[in-house]
């Protein structure tokens, strides 16, 4: 233990790192994969499958990061809030380029992504639901995405 300290002046100091290099790591590989495709509906799908997939290799740290947030200081938590909202940005751009584009029709491009986020917080949050019904990442990504698009193609009658 004493070795650790050698390298970090306090817990705390752990924490933020490992922390701040799970949003980044977040961020950037999201970003990457979203960069590969061109139009919005492709963009969609992969930030969902991405994100989702991440949360499976990642999923200590994602667990953590929702549930421990309220007993982190204050400038850690307004941090993780800040990440949680820059992911949900990705897909109000996504959601924002696409009916700019005539791919989605929607009204609410914000609460939407906000819905998107809230959708793939529970893969992670709530694990034990998905195995015990024995739903696997790929199935849910699928579902998530079919409930998307059902709000924001144009065919949807309740443009959401």
């Amino acid at each position: 233990m004493g070795a650790l300290y050698s390298y970090f002046t306090s817990k705390e100091e752990l924490l933020e790192m490992i922390q701040n290099q799970g949003r980044r790591l977040t961020q950037r590989i999201l970003n990457q994969q979203i960069g590969q495709v061109k139009s919005a509906d492709q963009k969609l799908r992969t930030g969902i499958r991405t994100h989702l997939y991440l949360t499976e290799v990642m999923q200590p740290w994602f667990y953590f990061a929702f549930m421990e947030a309220k007993n982190l200081d204050k400038a850690q938590q307004k941090k993780s809030i800040e990440g949680e909202l820059a992911s949900e940005q990705i897909f109000v751009e996504i959601l924002s380029e696409g009916m700019a584009q005539g791919i989605f029709d929607m009204d609410q491009p914000v609460l939407t992504a906000t819905v998107i986020k809230a959708m793939m917080q529970d893969w992670y949050v709530k694990r034990w639901k998905y195995n015990r019904r024995r739903i696997s990442v790929d199935e849910y990504a699928d579902f998530v995405i079919f409930v998307v698009e059902s709000i924001v193609k144009p065919d949807n009658p309740s443009g959401i």
